[in-house]
């Protein structure tokens, strides 16, 4: 697994900037990337469902908040950094509107698949080298003065989240069954 150092010296190399020996080194390359560093890591995590950080839980409903034109509100997991859909117990996929501690819906049975915040050396290899591309794109125009490296890095990281996207849904796709207050969840590998 990599540590966040050995991620953002991946990231200073992507810029072609020296290697530093630790975050809290008083140089502008350490200062830059320490500063990104959990930002970066949030964003990576709540633009693009990686599967290891991915929920399902069922709602429980909020009687006591405003449910905004909405039929009922209920209360967002308090680990959650990013709200992915929202289906009945028969899978039906329902409309939403997720915000800071509630997600309103207009159905009345409601389990949210959702991303939790997992720290960094948790996660696989595919995030971790998302996470050094998205921070190289944070630091690079600091760094090196280029909006064009900048944007060059985006969009390589962009296209790694695309294939997390596609890797997740063919999980999902591999079967979910909901049974009751129950859920089970097949993943490759595991029986």
């Amino acid at each position: 697994m990599m540590t966040n150092l050995e991620a953002a010296n991946r990231a200073l190399a992507l810029l072609g900037t020296a290697p530093i020996a630790s975050l809290s080194d008083d140089i502008q390359a350490a200062r830059v990337t320490n500063r990104l560093f959990e930002t970066s890591r949030k964003s990576v995590l709540s633009e693009f469902p990686w599967a290891f950080a991915i929920r399902l839980l069922q709602l429980v409903q909020n009687t006591t908040a405003a449910t905004k034109g909405w039929s009922f509100a209920y209360n967002r997991p308090s680990n959650s950094v990013a709200i992915w859909r929202l289906f009945t117990s028969t899978q039906e996929q329902i409309q939403f509107q997720a915000e800071q501690s509630y997600i309103y819906s207009n159905a009345s049975d409601a389990w949210a698949e959702y991303s939790v915040d997992v720290a960094f050396t948790g996660w696989d290899d595919a995030s971790q080298e998302a996470l050094v591309n998205r921070l190289a794109a944070d630091c690079a125009v600091t760094l090196t003065g280029s909006e064009q490296m900048s944007q060059a890095l985006m969009q390589k990281y962009m296209a790694l989240g695309q294939i997390a996207k596609r890797n997740t849904r063919n999980e999902r796709d591999i079967g979910q069954k909901i049974s009751g207050t129950y859920l089970w969840v097949r993943r490759p590998g595991v029986r």
